[in-house]
């Protein structure tokens, strides 16, 4: 009984003794490794008290321990990396279009070979024009005489014109225009006038007629023929019959008339360009042509500018209205006639491509 009590006395002082010796040689670290990465936290911490989160020390994952001090928390580098000046990448990647998506192209209609363009034009016009004829009676300049104040054309007029294109090859076409006229009126003179072999004093009463034939054969040929736009240049004989008459009880009824025939060449050039495509297919466009007429002892020019609307009736067929303004202007380089003419104003037009 006393030696098991004695053998139980030496195994408690052996254990004490083993335990100071541990505690009095404490020389190594505690490591805790976090593998998400966050603050080292020590075990006598609550982690529910935020205040007791450690920041991240700059050590290594293994240091000298010093003495008995206290254990130490340190963070390890575990799926972490260095803090870095990172270069942001370019708002457009090379390769990569991050501009805005382009506009798409404006489509012109336009005659394909073998197709014909038939069109009819309304042209409200202002017309105007002198008339001197003879220009010497025994000696003396006879009047120039104003084609609507003495001779009584009348000022305003609805005028037509149609016109017919034939597409030989993509860049060359054959067209034919004609605009044919005739205005009359019943008046009275306001001053005494002299007209061919006759004088009218003032007041006498008097029947005008007024022809005027305008007519085109010509060529076209188009230079440029983009999606767009297209730009053509063309030549054309132009042949003008004007015809101005009187006629009154004064003479008879067997007043005088004077016929001029011109004969002359015309080159002009017409431009057109796609505004906007529509909806349901439509495309608005500008259309503008100038021309130039010269021979025969008179020199002129026709120019209209306006706006086309083209709306697809299928199979590469368009129908198209038009509207703009023209000036179709005459000018008689003689001493022994002079019938010059000017009409300008507003037109409206109606065609189909087939």
């Amino acid at each position: 009984m006393i030696r098991s009590a004695v053998t139980l006395l030496v195994c408690l002082v052996f254990i004490i003794l083993s335990a100071f010796a541990v505690s009095a040689n404490n020389n190594f670290i505690q490591v805790n490794i976090d593998p998400y990465g966050t603050s080292g936290v020590d075990d006598r911490m609550s982690p529910l008290d935020p205040s007791s989160v450690d920041l991240p020390t700059p050590q290594g994952l293994l240091t000298n321990a010093v003495g008995s001090s206290p254990p130490e928390v340190v963070q390890a580098g575990y799926g972490t990396r260095p803090v870095s000046k990172v270069k942001a990448p370019a708002l457009c990647p090379p390769g990569v279009n991050c501009g805005p998506a382009p506009d798409p192209v404006c489509i012109l209609p336009k005659r394909f070979p073998r197709q014909w363009e038939l069109s009819a034009q309304a042209f409200y016009a202002r017309v105007r024009g002198t008339v001197q004829w003879p220009g010497m009676v025994l000696g003396l300049p006879t009047t120039q005489l104003d084609l609507n104040d003495d001779l009584g054309v009348p000022a305003h007029a609805w005028l037509w014109e149609f016109s017919a294109y034939y597409q030989l090859t993509p860049s060359w076409a054959v067209f034919y225009t004609i605009m044919p006229t005739n205005l009359s009126s019943v008046f009275r003179t306001t001053r005494t006038i002299t007209f061919g072999n006759w004088t009218y004093p003032a007041g006498t009463q008097l029947y005008s007629n007024w022809d005027n034939y305008y007519q085109r054969v010509g060529l076209q040929y188009t230079a440029i023929n983009s999606c767009n736009a297209r730009v053509s240049v063309y030549g054309s004989w132009f042949a003008n019959v004007q015809r101005t008459s009187l006629t009154s009880g004064y003479c008879g009824g067997t007043c005088c008339t004077v016929d001029r025939t011109r004969n002359m060449v015309m080159t002009g050039l017409e431009f057109q360009k796609c505004i906007d495509n529509k909806c349901n297919g439509g495309a608005l466009s500008c259309d503008t042509k100038a021309g130039v007429a010269w021979l025969d002892g008179t020199w002129g020019f026709d120019v209209q500018a306006g706006l086309r609307y083209a709306v697809p009736m299928g199979a590469n067929r368009w129908g198209y209205a038009k509207g703009g303004y023209r000036i179709i202007n005459l000018y008689e380089d003689r001493y022994d006639l002079q019938m010059d003419s000017s009409l300008n104003g507003a037109f409206a037009e109606l065609g189909i491509v087939f």
